[in-house]
Formats: structure tokens, sequence, C-alpha cells
């Protein structure tokens, strides 16, 4: 049996969460226009072909009001593709967690989800917005600026995309907010900035051009702040990332940092492979094989 704590950690460990800068930078709406299916093959999973996988590790501290830390948690989670389509990815989770000397590994997760990482198939309202600049490392970029209105039975989110279509990785800013149904209480805001653009970054044994990203996510309790590496030859994007999270008196309660293991790209057939080869095929890969 799965311990409570081991599913919450799993839940945060989704990619729309713990890996949430992705989400944060694919941008599609439901109307599969050719700029959304560009946008989409630009960023993250949507350019691969099913079978692509990335393995990372993250290592999560919680600390006490003191700043000592309390408790660490490791977990390595693979991520494959299953599944693409020009408004939407599915991705396979396997999770194994390390829990007070413990692992444990969590049920397989298949999770579809549209370009803002919301759940596939929810009511999206796009309309195009005036061009505005963004200034990167000091050299003026002009963006093409998009706002969806996405909403579901609990909350209505509204996401503003800075993009151009000629830089790596194409969304440069983005702006969102989740609020109630009714729209008196907001849930949680965030911001995202590209902050550099074609760093070289060391990827296992090959130095790749990478973006540096940063993410801050508040609501009326918590700030985390993140510092990502996105490289977009690697499938799913985010190499390495470290987070800090603090309460509403400014102390640090968590500290999370996220690095690339491993990585590749199977045939295009991975989708029809029985779930027992899948399993074998994810059992050698922790291994190492």
């Amino acid at each position: 049996m799965v311990s409570p704590q081991v599913r919450r950690l799993c839940c945060l460990l989704r990619p729309a969460s713990l890996v949430a800068v992705l989400a944060c930078l694919l941008t599609a709406s439901a109307s599969g226009d050719e700029i959304t299916e560009q946008l989409l093959k630009n960023t993250g999973w949507g350019k691969f072909k099913p079978g692509a996988w990335q393995q990372v590790r993250v290592i999560v501290q919680a600390l006490d009001p003191q700043g000592n830390v309390t408790a660490t948690t490791t977990t390595d989670r693979t991520t494959t593709l299953v599944g693409v389509d020009p408004q939407s990815v599915t991705l396979e989770l396997a999770v194994t967690a390390e829990v007070a000397g413990k692992r444990f590994d969590a049920p397989i997760q298949f999770i579809t989800q549209g370009c803002h990482g919301e759940p596939s198939g929810q009511a999206t309202e796009v309309r195009e917005l005036t061009p505005t600049p963004s200034t990167i490392e000091g050299k003026t970029i002009v963006c093409r600026v998009r706002e969806y209105q996405i909403s579901d039975q609990d909350q209505r989110r509204r996401v503003v995309v800075y993009y151009n279509r000629d830089v790596e990785p194409v969304v440069l800013r983005r702006r969102s907010e989740a609020r109630s149904k009714d729209g008196d209480r907001q849930i949680v805001e965030t911001s995202v900035d590209v902050i550099s653009l074609n760093t070289p970054h060391k990827v296992k044994d090959t130095v790749m051009p990478s973006s540096v990203v940063r993410t801050v996510q508040k609501t009326d309790t918590t700030k985390i702040s993140m510092t990502s590496v996105l490289v977009s030859k690697v499938p799913g994007g985010v190499v390495s990332s470290k987070s800090e999270e603090r309460d509403v008196e400014g102390r640090i309660v968590r500290r999370t940092t996220l690095e690339l293991v491993d990585w590749g790209q199977e045939g295009e057939h991975w989708d029809e492979r029985s779930p027992e080869r899948r399993r074998e095929h994810r059992k050698q890969r922790r291994q190492g094989r």
C-alpha cells in the first residue's frame, strides 16, 4: 500500500505542478490553428514522437522555522510521451520515492493535458492583444500577445502569453491567474520570464544551447520561486531546476532541486507495445541497462 505522504508527493511531482514551468511555456488554444500547432511543436513534448522519455531525480528538503532540514525525500520520475496531437499531449508517469530510507513505487499514471497544463477538453477562449516588446539580456524582442480564458467547474484561469516564433524557446513571458468560479477569490498567480537565451549547458556528455527561465507562483499562504534550465532537444525540456517555497512570514519552508538523469527517443510504434513490455523497459531504465 502506498502511504498518504507518498501519494501527496506523487501528485506534487506531476509535470503540471513541480515541472509546471513546462506547462507554463506550452501555449495552444482549442481552435487548433497554425500558430497553436507551431507553438506546441517548439516547446516541451509537442515536437517529439511517442516513446520519447526523460528520467529526473527530485530532492525535496523540508525546513523548520530556524532553517534546519527536518526531512528529505528523493524521487526518481520517468516520464514517457505516449500520445501527441495539435492540442494536447498524453504522458505516462512512473514514480519511485525514497522516504525515511524506504522506497515506494507509485501506481503508473497517465495524464492528458492541454498546453497550459489543464485537463484536455476544457473550454478555452482566445483573443489577440497588442504586440509588446520584451527585453532579454539587453536585447529587445517584439512579441505577439495572446490571452486565454480557461474555465472548468471549479475555477477560471486567465493566461496571457508573449511569444515570438523566430526565437527559441518561442514563449518568452507568461502571466496567469486562477480565480474561483465566481471570480471573487484569487487562488494562485504565476509569472514566467525567460531571462537568458542560447546559453551553453552540459547535458550528460554533450553541451547544448539552453534557455534559463524564472517562475514565481503566489498564493495566500506561500510563494514559490523557481529557476529552470530548458533544452529544446531533450524530451520534456526541463533539464534542471531549483526552487524555494516561503510561508507568509517569508521563511523558507521547502527547497526542491531537479536534475536530469537520462533521456532518449524510441521508435514511432512505442505506443503499440504491450503494457508488459513497457513495464520491463521502465525496469531496465531504472537499472541503467
